[in-house]
């Protein structure tokens, strides 16, 4: 049986207020217009990363679709942000880095 990752117990989870966070959230949720702006800078940021990889592409000679450019891109975004994961803390890195291809222990 592999080990479990979540829960109270896990180092992520530990320096976490559940109070604050909810307080927090629900400040946040009452700002509709706020997270209207910041998921347009996100979806802005995404759709030039994408634009990006097309022209990049294109330039190489290896001409994609924007759809291929956006899936790119989108996997992209994934594998970074799966690799950020490993590079934060050391001690939770050895524990986790076996289970995720994109990093390593001698990084």
């Amino acid at each position: 049986m592999s080990p479990v990752y979540t829960g109270a117990s896990h180092p992520l989870t530990q320096g976490i207020d559940g109070a604050k966070l909810d307080a927090v959230l629900d400040a946040l949720m009452r700002q509709p217009g706020a997270l209207l702006r910041v998921f347009g800078w996100q979806l802005a940021g995404y759709m030039l990363g994408a634009l990006e990889v097309y022209w990049a592409l294109s330039l190489l000679n290896q001409p994609v679709s924007m759809g291929e450019a956006l899936a790119v891109e989108a996997l992209t975004q994934a594998y970074d942000t799966r690799r950020s994961w490993c590079l934060r803390d050391w001690s939770f890195r050895r524990r986790l880095c076996w289970r995720l291809p994109a990093c390593s222990a001698s990084e």
